[in-house]
């Protein structure tokens, strides 16, 4: 912050009285705030991070039910038959267990729409974003093993959406309050991105996503440069002005 010297100079004619004018002059001072980075008007959003995030999310999570007990998942496969099934025959209502409906799939459908907010789309923008991952998910990854389900490829991005929003405005509130137990929530609600910031750290590098990162601006603000001050006191005139320098 820059200092300044401001000098008072008093000037009277007979003597100086009360101040009925003020003449100004306007300098700018240039300050500093933090901001989030998408919202500097230069961001431009990128979707190469969250399309990298979903595919590795994806890829290993189709590793991880296909080693499950198949009565569990429901797996048939993986078969070429099946993947034709889902191109020919399409969706179909399914009779998973209602924590795969109910609750994997909204938070894997929050997953990919906070991946995409984070790197500064609009709601609208991610929600798409979420409907095109669960959909690839149906027919390009799960579809190897069973049919695409009609009820996961609404309620994943419809729920996505809402717990995803939540997420992201909760997370940046928490980094805003910036205390070991706001920053401790933060992680607790997004575990994943989390975890892959501190491997990027031990890398040293900075892989937090543009949203939650805050960065330095300038801020200009203007002060008085040069006041001026007259007026009378028993009928007799003065007047007095008032410098500041900045440097």
């Amino acid at each position: 912050m820059k200092s300044r010297l401001v000098f008072l100079l008093t000037g009277t004619l007979l003597v100086a009285g009360t101040s009925f004018a003020t003449v100004s002059n306007q300098s700018s001072t240039t300050s500093f705030a933090h901001r989030w980075q998408t919202d500097l008007p230069s961001f431009q959003p990128d979707l190469s991070y969250p399309i990298l995030y979903t595919l590795t999310l994806q890829g290993i999570s189709i590793g991880v039910l296909a080693s499950v007990d198949r009565d569990t998942t429901g797996f048939t496969g993986p078969s070429g038959g099946n993947f034709q099934d889902a191109w020919t025959r399409g969706p179909s209502p399914d009779d998973d267990d209602w924590y795969w409906n109910y609750t994997a799939h909204p938070i894997a459908g929050s997953e990919f729409y906070l991946r995409a907010r984070a790197q500064g789309y609009s709601p609208l923008g991610s929600f798409v974003f979420s409907g095109l991952a669960s959909a690839f998910w149906e027919f390009g990854v799960e579809s190897w093993y069973q049919r695409p389900s009609s009820q996961d490829l609404i309620i994943t991005p419809l729920a996505g959406l809402v717990l995803g929003e939540a997420r992201f405005r909760a997370k940046r509130a928490l980094l805003e309050a910036d205390t070991t137990l706001s920053r401790a929530v933060a992680v607790a609600i997004d575990p994943l991105q989390s975890f892959t910031e501190i491997i990027g750290g031990i890398f040293g590098r900075d892989w937090r996503e543009p949203a939650f990162r805050q960065v330095q601006v300038h801020a200009n603000r203007s002060e008085p440069l040069f006041t001026m001050g007259m007026g009378s006191t028993g009928g007799r005139p003065g007047f007095a002005f008032q410098c500041r320098i900045p440097f």
